[in-house]
C-alpha cells in the first residue's frame, strides 16, 4: 500500500484540544496526544475506569402497572401511555438510574525547558501511522531538531513514549499528572504515582480506584523528584513508560488492587529496552491489521498533502488513496479500542477526555454499539469483536433480574436501548428508552457474525441459548393486542423509533 492511505500528519500541533489530537491505545488504555512542543498534554483513558459503582437500574413497583400501561396503549391513549412509563418504567435523563459515565482518568502533561512557547519552533510535523501503529512529532528550535514517539503496547500493557534531540544533553522536561477525580501525586526516584478514586455521579458514589504509575529512563543527565513532579535534566533522551489500572473486576466487585496491579505491570515491562517494546508492540499489532490491503492511486500534488487540508479538499477533488485512509484509519481506531479479553467500544471508542461527555459515552444498544463493529468480520478483525460478544454474555444476569422485576417474567433476560460498564438494562432517558428488543438485537448480531466467519463454536455455544433466552422472555411478556394483529407487541418501540 502507498503510503498515502496508511499515514495522518499535520504541519501543526492540535488547535481544538482532544478534538484534534491523535489517538493510540491498546484495547484497555487509551491516550490522546495534543503535540504540543512547549507543554504536551497527554488525556488518559482506562477502558474500566466509569464513574459509580455496581448496581442495575430498576424502577421499583414498576410491573404493579405493567397492565395499566398496556390497556392505555391498546385503547390508543398514548398521552396517558406516556405518563405511566415516565413516573413508573423509565429512569430519566440525569437519573441515578439512567446509567453511569465513561471518564477520563486524568491528563499527563510534559512540558518543555525549550522552546519558551510554541511560536519559537520551525519545521513542525506530526504524524499517526496506522502501519506501525505510532505517533510523533517533530521540530526545531533554534539549531536543535527534537523528535517524539509513542505507542500503546498491547503485549506488555503499556503507554510509551519517547523524547530525543539531534544535539546531546538537551531534553529538559517536568513531568505531572492532573485530574478532576479525588487524588493524589507523589513523585519517588524516578517514578511518578498517581493515585485515584472514581467520581460520584447522579447520586451514585464511586467506588473504582485507579493508580498510574510513570516512570522515566533518561540517558545521562538526571531524573529527579519533588514533591508531585518528576524532572529531566540534560538528558540525550528519554523514555516514559506509563502504567494504568483501576480496581474493577467484574461488573459486581471492584476489590482489584490497583496500585499493585500496576506497578507490577510496570515492573514487567521494564525488563525490555524501547526497541524491544516497541518490535514486540508492532509485530502484535500487524498480525491483525496486515490481513486487509487496499490497494488504490495517490494523487500527486494531492494525496500528499496533509491530512487535514486533504479532508477540506476530499469533496471537489478525486483522491482515491484518501478513501483508503479512512479504511485503514477505521481499522487502526477497532484494533486500538478493542482487545480480546476487555471493554467493548464505547460511543467514543477508548477516547474521552470529558467528566461529562456525550450521551455518557455509554453503550447505546439500539444501534450504536452494533454500528462499532460492522467492520469487524469484513477486515477480519473477528479477534477484536470478542470484546462485544462477552458484553452480550455478561448482560444476562442483569437482564434477568429486569425481566423479573419490571415485567413480571422469570424465564428469559432483556435488555432496553442503554447499557454501561455495570451491566445495566432496565429502559432510561424517557419514553423511547421501551426498546425491549436490544438483546435479541445483540444476539442477532453476534451470531450472524459468528456463523458468516466460524469464529469460535465457544461463543455461538454460548450465544445460543443467550439468544433463545432473549426471544422466550420477548415472546411471553408482550401479548398480541388481539388475535388479527400477532405482529403488535407491548410496551414495545422499535429500537430507533421515529420521534
Amino acid at each position: 500500500m502507498n503510503q498515502y492511505s496508511q499515514l495522518l500528519w499535520y504541519r501543526q500541533p492540535s488547535q481544538d484540544g482532544f478534538n484534534e489530537a491523535v489517538v493510540i491505545g491498546n484495547g484497555r488504555l487509551g491516550a490522546s496526544l495534543c503535540g504540543y512542543p512547549k507543554k504536551e498534554r497527554i488525556y488518559l483513558n482506562e477502558a474500566t475506569f466509569w464513574s459509580g459503582g455496581p448496581g442495575n437500574n430498576i424502577m421499583p413497583g414498576a410491573k404493579e402497572h405493567l397492565e395499566e400501561l398496556r390497556k392505555a396503549i391498546f385503547d390508543g391513549d398514548f398521552q396517558k401511555a406516556q405518563e405511566i412509563t415516565n413516573r413508573y418504567f423509565v429512569c430519566g435523563i440525569g437519573d441515578a438510574k439512567s446509567g453511569m459515565i465513561f471518564q477520563p482518568v486524568g491528563e499527563l502533561t510534559i512540558e518543555m525547558s525549550a522552546p519558551a512557547d510554541d511560536e519559537n519552533t520551525t519545521n513542525y510535523y506530526r504524524y499517526l501511522s496506522t502501519e506501525n501503529s505510532e505517533t510523533g512529532c517533530e521540530y526545531r528550535v533554534s539549531n536543535i531538531q527534537y523528535q517524539r514517539e509513542g505507542f500503546a503496547s498491547h503485549p506488555d500493557d503499556i503507554i510509551v513514549l519517547k523524547y530525543t534531540a539531534d544535539q546531546p544533553q538537551s531534553i529538559s522536561f517536568r513531568l505531572d499528572f492532573h485530574s478532576e477525580h479525588t487524588h493524589k501525586a507523589i513523585a519517588k526516584d524516578n517514578r511518578l504515582y498517581f493515585l485515584g478514586k472514581g467520581s460520584d455521579a447522579k447520586g451514585v458514589k464511586g467506588v473504582l480506584s485507579v493508580c498510574a504509575v510513570a516512570e522515566i529512563r533518561a540517558q545521562n543527565g538526571t531524573v529527579s523528584a519533588l514533591g508531585s513532579t518528576l524532572s529531566v535534566n540534560g538528558a540525550d533522551s528519554a523514555e516514559i513508560l506509563l502504567s494504568l489500572a483501576t480496581g474493577y473486576k467484574t461488573p459486581y466487585d471492584v476489590s482489584l488492587n490497583a496500585e499493585q496491579k500496576a506497578v507490577e505491570i510496570l515492573d514487567a515491562a521494564l525488563q525490555y529496552d524501547y526497541l524491544q517494546l516497541k518490535q514486540r508492540h508492532q509485530q502484535d499489532y500487524q498480525k491483525l491489521y496486515d490481513r486487509v490491503k487496499i490497494e488504490v492511486p495517490a494523487i500527486d500534488g494531492l494525496s500528499d498533502l496533509p491530512t487535514d487540508e486533504r479532508l477540506k479538499r476530499f469533496s471537489k477533488e478525486k483522491d482515491p488513496s484518501f478513501a483508503a485512509l479512512f479504511f485503514n484509519f477505521s481499522r487502526y481506531l477497532l484494533i486500538s479500542c478493542s482487545r480480546s479479553g476487555g471493554q467493548p467500544a464505547t460511543l467514543q471508542g477508548l477516547w474521552n477526555p470529558y467528566m461529562t461527555p456525550a450521551w455518557d459515552s455509554k453503550y447505546t444498544t439500539n444501534i450504536n454499539l452494533q454500528m462499532n463493529y460492522w467492520g469487524a468480520y469484513p477486515a477480519n478483525l473477528a479477534e477484536c469483536a470478542e470484546p462485544f460478544i462477552d458484553k452480550v454474555i455478561t448482560l444476562q444476569p442483569s437482564g434477568h433480574e429486569t425481566a423479573e422485576k419490571l415485567y413480571d417474567i422469570h424465564r428469559g433476560w432483556v435488555l432496553h436501548h442503554n447499557t454501561d460498564l455495570w451491566n445495566i438494562t432496565a429502559p432510561v432517558d424517557g419514553p423511547w428508552g421501551m426498546t425491549p428488543t436490544c438483546g435479541v438485537w445483540l444476539c442477532c448480531r453476534c451470531l450472524t457474525s459468528t456463523g458468516t466467519t466460524g469464529m469460535t463454536t465457544i461463543y455461538a455455544g454460548s450465544l445460543k441459548p443467550s439468544k433463545a433466552q432473549s426471544y422466550l422472555c420477548w415472546i411471553i411478556w408482550f401479548p398480541i393486542a388481539n388475535r388479527t394483529a400477532p405482529s403488535i407487541w407491548s410496551p414495545a418501540l422499535p429500537p430507533a423509533p421515529k420521534m
